[in-house]
């Protein structure tokens, strides 16, 4: 690294248990590609992972969360909907918004992801487990 870009590879990757970035979640790590302890200020660069049949039950974050799926399936579910996603999706979480994520299919699903700002380690990564939401009929893609 220098003190003007930072440049990983594939054969950098390091899938960790994304504590509490997913509060009770099983089957989900996480590659924090970029983050703080990188120097950046504004973004959280990573590439998540759930296995087959993982989930990361309802949460919120004080920042927002943007994706796009790479590999697999899942269901994402809001208040609003719930979004049957397979490669080559994405989307925005706005801040605030409760949100869960389930692994559906035979493979695991495999997403980058940006955080901005970057979660805190010092405020519990500012995510929140709140209640479950039901999921709401979904089409197949």
């Amino acid at each position: 690294m220098t003190d003007r870009f930072v440049v990983r590879t594939a054969a950098d990757a390091d899938y960790r248990d994304a504590g509490a970035l997913a509060p009770d979640s099983h089957g989900f790590t996480r590659w924090c590609a970029v983050g703080f302890d990188d120097g950046a200020a504004h973004t959280d660069f990573g590439v998540s992972r759930l296995e087959v049949g993982g989930s990361i039950p309802t949460h919120v974050h004080s920042f927002e969360e943007s994706f796009h799926l790479v590999e697999g399936e899942v269901l994402l579910v809001t208040p609003e909907a719930t979004v049957h996603l397979v490669a080559g999706d994405y989307g925005v979480i706005p801040l605030g918004v409760p949100h869960s994520w389930q692994s559906i299919g035979d493979a695991a699903a495999v997403w980058s992801d940006i955080y901005s700002p970057p979660p805190r380690p010092q405020h519990g990564y500012d995510t929140y487990r709140v209640p479950d939401i039901a999921t709401t009929p979904w089409a197949p893609h």
